[in-house]
């Protein structure tokens, strides 16, 4: 190492502020003596961690450790901020190039990392930076403008791996930042809502199930998108609290209606891995006192489930209690055919994405209808998204589609089925 260089190996955000606070002080820094934040992810740990195990990704992130602190310069501030993340101060001394240089600099070493051992290294590393006081005018502006301009490139596979922040960047960063602030309140408030969206049984053509859809209306901005506020409840730890929301509440709903309908609810696969799924519906079936079997939970192909064997065992403790399982989306997301052989589902959604093309592009027609007969020859239903047409609706009906969903029959409302109490 070399002589005089600062270093923290504590994992913790507060040594990077804390350090930030005694640089960007009126007595420490002017505007004419600026620096930059650099924020490093390594990125693939989590297919490391299922293939290899903690150990395995845990040597080669400080082997990413010693490289950085061999090749950063002794007058940067370098702190490992835990897992694959990494952030280093660069006190700018001539131009603001300087950082976007060391940065270029840095990667070219872990790139020429990539081959020279035997055995690899196997990240994608990319940074993201922001610079102060050009960029951000404080402390917690420049960490989340760093994060922001990081976040913008994580994981492509294509396009830059070095990404100073941009202010369109930077403000949509900041709104989600709000976002997240608000969702916190929302959950503490109990301020999200529910609309319901019908499912038809094709054969009979009646009302079988409703399916539960968040909805919420933030304040000072009114409805949200949402796959927008879902996707920043993702990235901020707070999906499990929200779909535990939905299902007590949906739960104790459903339970009050006069006909027993089925009830469908969407729960985000990415906290299987928490295995708590199963214990969380456990705990909305025995409050709500609703009957299992009118309950069925959706996953979307769309999303990581995470370790097989996890989610394996989760969900036969889910199928266990009654409860049947659907594999929402079918058609969007890249593990379709695997999860139809290995995890225990009841019932495929087919994506609106293929319905809508009914009637329209004929080799869609084709593989809708090798999808309907591989669906049924695994002892599985099928439910259509997104129907909107009588034509739609009779191309499914001929083809075996049990159920539909879509505006032909009923727009998501807050309107339930009547209840024991009206």
């Amino acid at each position: 190492m070399k002589s005089g260089k600062k270093i923290s190996h504590t994992g913790r955000i507060s040594d990077l502020t804390r350090y930030l606070d005694t640089r960007i002080s009126p007595a420490e820094i002017s505007s004419s003596t600026p620096l930059a934040l650099l924020r490093l992810d390594l990125g693939k740990i989590s297919p490391i961690n299922d293939r290899d195990g903690w150990p395995a990704s845990d040597a080669l992130i400080e082997r990413a450790y010693s490289l950085i602190r061999e090749f950063i310069p002794a007058r940067c501030f370098t702190v490992h901020l835990g897992g694959g993340s990494f952030a280093i101060v660069i006190p700018i001394e001539k131009d603001v190039s300087e950082a976007e240089t060391l940065a270029d600099d840095l990667l070219r070493r872990m790139q020429d990392e990539v081959i020279a051992p035997k055995d690899g290294f196997p990240f994608e590393p990319y940074i993201g930076w922001a610079c102060y006081p050009f960029d951000a005018p404080d402390t917690h502006t420049l960490v989340s403008f760093a994060n922001a301009a990081l976040a913008r490139i994580r994981g492509l596979r294509a396009g830059p791996l070095i990404n100073r922040v941009a202010p369109e960047i930077a403000h949509a960063h900041a709104d989600e930042v709000g976002m997240e602030s608000d969702l916190r309140q929302a959950l503490i408030d109990n301020a999200f809502t529910l609309n319901w969206l019908p499912v038809l049984e094709t054969g009979t053509e009646h009302v079988v199930t409703f399916e539960a859809l968040v909805r919420w209306k933030r304040p000072d901005h009114g409805d949200v998108d949402p796959p927008q506020f879902l996707r920043c409840a993702e990235q901020a730890g707070l999906i499990e609290d929200i779909d535990s929301w939905v299902l007590h509440t949906a739960c104790h709903q459903a339970q009050n209606w006069k006909e027993p309908l089925g009830l469908s609810v969407n729960v985000s696969p990415s906290w299987l891995a928490t295995e708590r799924v199963a214990t969380t519906i456990g705990s909305a079936l025995k409050t709500s006192g609703l009957d299992p079997l009118r309950l069925q939970i959706e996953f979307s192909e769309k999303s990581d489930f995470g370790s097989p064997d996890i989610v394996r065992k989760e969900l036969a403790r889910i199928r266990g209690m009654g409860v049947r399982l659907i594999l929402d989306d079918f058609g969007t997301g890249f593990g379709a055919l695997e999860r139809l052989t290995n995890y225990p589902f009841d019932q495929v959604k087919l994506d609106r994405s293929f319905v809508r093309r009914v009637g329209v592009d004929s080799r869609v027609e084709t593989v809708l209808r090798c999808t309907l007969y591989m669906i049924h020859a695994l002892n599985m239903t099928c439910c259509a998204e997104g129907v909107e047409t009588e034509e739609q609706l009779g191309f499914l009906e001929a083809h075996g589609c049990e159920e539909i969903q879509g505006y032909l029959i009923g727009q998501p409302t807050l309107r339930q089925p009547d209840s024991r109490t009206d």
